[in-house]
């Protein structure tokens, strides 16, 4: 038995996707399709239905594109406040916007550190996501999450709402500081069986 809310949040899930087939050649939209399905879909209802389509389309489309290529073992970190000039959407938040590879404690270490730096966060959206990527990193395809281990990597996209801020050297503070707590993160993961 489904809440209103739960249906609401289905059916803004719904829009959003439809609003990426109106948008975007095929091929494109179908691979923003089951991204966006995987993003938002454990956020909860009342996380979204205050956004509109064009900024849910817009943060989904800008974190994907962020992680269009990457190689494995080394994390894509972007901070910024989106304009919709700019990057496509906007929100009166700033946004840290993560690729990396999925491994234990990112959340946490991040939500941390952003609290460390005084960044109040007021949301996380942290989809664990599979992708098969080619030989020089760059995205080929988002799976299903019961698509074939062997065939593909599980990558973290983490996206994390935080106090508003312009100043190009906070911001930068933050990146680094998110930086250094994922470093943290894969030393601490992969010194741990040693």
């Amino acid at each position: 038995m489904s809440s209103k809310p739960d249906e609401a949040k289905a059916g803004l899930i719904e829009k959003t996707v439809e609003h990426a087939h109106a948008k975007l050649p095929a091929e494109q939209a179908a691979r923003l399709e089951a991204f966006v399905r995987i993003y938002y879909g454990a956020v909860a209802a009342d996380d979204l239905l205050e956004r509109s389509v064009d900024d849910l389309y817009g943060a989904a489309l800008a974190h994907l594109n962020f992680g269009a290529r990457r190689v494995a073992g080394e994390p894509r970190i972007r901070v910024y406040t989106p304009q919709l000039e700019e990057h496509g959407w906007v929100s009166t938040h700033t946004v840290v916007e993560i690729v990396n590879d999925d491994m234990p404690f990112l959340v946490d270490s991040v939500s941390m550190e952003l609290n460390r730096l005084g960044s109040g966060v007021h949301l996380i959206i942290h989809p664990v996501v599979r992708v098969r990527r080619d030989e020089e990193g760059r995205l080929l395809e988002v799976l299903p999450h019961d698509a074939e281990a062997e065939t593909c990597e599980l990558e973290s996209f983490i996206h994390a709402e935080i106090v508003r801020e312009t100043d190009p050297a906070q911001l930068q503070e933050v990146r680094t500081g998110v930086e250094r707590a994922l470093a943290d993160v894969r030393a601490a993961v992969e010194d741990w069986p040693a």
